[in-house]
């Protein structure tokens, strides 16, 4: 059981519920970090980050204070080769929701309903950077972490890539295409 069951915190689910069998899959339990991407990228698997560039493109040097927080701005396929190189997969929108939701299909990872505090963004940022805004080390908030699954983030931290495309029909019916 995916999905919210009604709009919640201000936020429309235009999808509903769906009721949806879905395969053992196996997830991170945090969102990969900067230094972790790092290893990839002086191996040889990736480019420097975006990023990690100045304005006109240009390689910044690597900030060790960038080390626990979340790596942004990857294209799609700098994602999948980074977990292609770890033996991994991108996981799809639907198991992203399993995740998060649980076998009781929540609408957010740790509650059915939440309070308009618990949406607000954390205050914590990081001036070193314009990227950093907002983006806070990973698992570092403990609201954040969903029950059954023990995976955190996956709510108002960083955005993930999902393997999943999706095609919204006129007919208020979801497909999703991968």
């Amino acid at each position: 059981r995916l999905g919210a069951k009604k709009a919640t915190g201000g936020i429309n689910w235009p999808y509903g519920v769906r009721d949806l069998e879905i395969a053992p899959f196996e997830i991170d339990r945090l969102e990969v970090t900067c230094a972790e991407y790092l290893v990839f990228v002086r191996e040889g698997g990736g480019a420097w980050p975006r990023t990690w560039c100045d304005a006109d493109e240009q390689p910044l040097p690597y900030d060790p204070a960038w080390d626990r927080l979340p790596i942004v701005g990857l294209r799609y396929e700098e994602a999948r080769a980074y977990a292609e190189w770890r033996g991994a997969r991108i996981t799809t929108w639907f198991e992203m929701l399993a995740a998060a939701g649980g076998p009781m299909g929540r609408s957010w990872p740790w509650a059915e309903q939440v309070t308009a505090e618990e949406l607000r963004p954390l205050d914590r940022m990081h001036a070193a950077r314009p990227w950093f805004k907002g983006v806070r080390d990973v698992g570092s908030t403990p609201l954040d972490r969903a029950r059954e699954s023990g995976c955190f983030d996956l709510y108002g931290n960083a955005c993930e890539w999902t393997s999943s495309h999706f095609v919204l029909e006129y007919a208020g019916k979801l497909r999703v295409e991968w």
